[in-house]
């Protein structure tokens, strides 16, 4: 199954949550059954450089323990910065997750999104 990450703030720059993309990463890759894929995004006509997208993760979750590390690791990054938002997308749904909806307990909800997206 596959789920795309996507950091928003309000506060914070483009190369901050790029920072946040990157630190989210590499504490996914560090958890069994993640694994982080390359997102292959087209770039505009005349662009130069390589093409990204900013706060952008694309990953692969291949055990249900996997969409729990993943939750877990969202929530420690999101517990750091409460003006964080983060919309979790998957082929079939999309939540988005910040400081007061963790607190309203939606990670059961947010499970259930990544459930539905493994049938």
């Amino acid at each position: 199954m596959e789920a795309r990450l996507s950091l928003h703030s309000e506060t914070c720059s483009s190369e901050d949550l790029q920072e946040m993309a990157i630190e989210l990463s590499r504490a996914l890759v560090s958890e069994p059954g993640i694994q982080v894929l390359e997102e292959s995004v087209s770039s505009r006509k005349g662009a130069k450089g390589d093409p990204i997208t900013i706060g952008t993760i694309l990953l692969s979750l291949i055990t249900s323990g996997a969409a729990v590390a993943m939750v877990n690791v969202v929530k420690s990054l999101i517990d750091r910065d409460h003006t964080l938002k983060i919309k979790i997308k998957t082929e079939k749904e999309e939540i988005e997750v910040d400081s007061n909806s963790l607190k309203a307990g939606q990670v059961d909800r947010i499970l259930k999104v990544l459930e539905r997206a493994s049938r």
